[in-house]
């Protein structure tokens, strides 16, 4: 099979997970997620965190862009993606649950990518029953409730620990030598890291980065596949 259908299979297969996952409740897990009691009215705010990565619609689960353009919407800065205006209001219509679906998706897509094992928070060694949340679409583990709380007062801070943990963890087996966006060689010396998703996309430029922050979703799947393959001939 040529690396082009591998990456195309890999794709289909990515979406195809994504779909399935947000069609569930959620899977039981020894983990505490938390899930705030009252969910942020949609709002015209500045996008704040990683932009919304899945394939799939926030709402009815199916690929986005096959019905027509997707919409767009930030709550409370969280940008989140459906198919059209009827997901939007079928979303918004049961917000707090439809959210709190969409928050298991990712956790379930992003744990197995989580660079650390330990908090970003006190630096302390993560339990087996961590406290797990969403933020601005990005999955943070911490050891406790108070941890959590301590992120959430300050999150640009340990977002940027998160960050920095990502790109050690990745950057030494990262697997792509071309941008991400323009298709050219990288440059070490002028290469742009940049963290979606807990995942490392390293571009040629600025405006690349820009481009990639703006819509994750259609670098990801390349990403994904590269990191496969790594993790599959690196000796465990």
């Amino acid at each position: 099979m040529s690396a082009v259908c591998q990456c195309r299979l890999a794709f289909a297969l990515w979406t195809l997970c994504a779909a399935l996952a947000a069609a569930l409740p959620g899977c039981a897990s020894t983990t505490r997620t938390t899930t705030a009691a009252q969910q942020p009215a949609p709002t015209d705010s500045e996008r704040r965190g990683d932009g919304y990565y899945l394939a799939s619609c926030a709402a009815c689960g199916g690929l986005l862009g096959t019905t027509g353009p997707a919409v767009t919407v930030l709550y409370q800065g969280r940008e989140v993606i459906v198919c059209d205006q009827r997901c939007r209001a079928a979303f918004e219509a049961a917000l707090p649950d439809a959210m709190a679906r969409l928050d298991q998706v990712m956790i379930a897509d992003q744990k197995p990518l989580y660079p650390t094992s330990f908090s970003i928070v006190s630096n302390r060694s993560l339990p087996d029953d961590a406290t797990e949340f969403i933020w601005m679409n990005r999955l943070i583990r911490v050891c406790d409730a108070d941890e959590q709380s301590t992120f959430l007062a300050n999150p640009k801070v340990f977002i940027q620990k998160l960050d920095r943990a990502v790109i050690d963890y990745r950057l030494p087996r990262y697997d792509i030598d071309k941008c991400l966006v323009q298709g050219v060689e990288l440059d070490e010396d002028s290469a742009v890291n940049v963290v979606v998703a807990n995942r490392l996309l390293r571009v040629c430029c600025g405006d690349c980065a820009a481009r990639v922050r703006n819509m994750p979703r259609s670098r990801i799947p390349n990403v994904d596949f590269a990191w496969a393959r790594v993790m599959r001939d690196e000796p465990h």
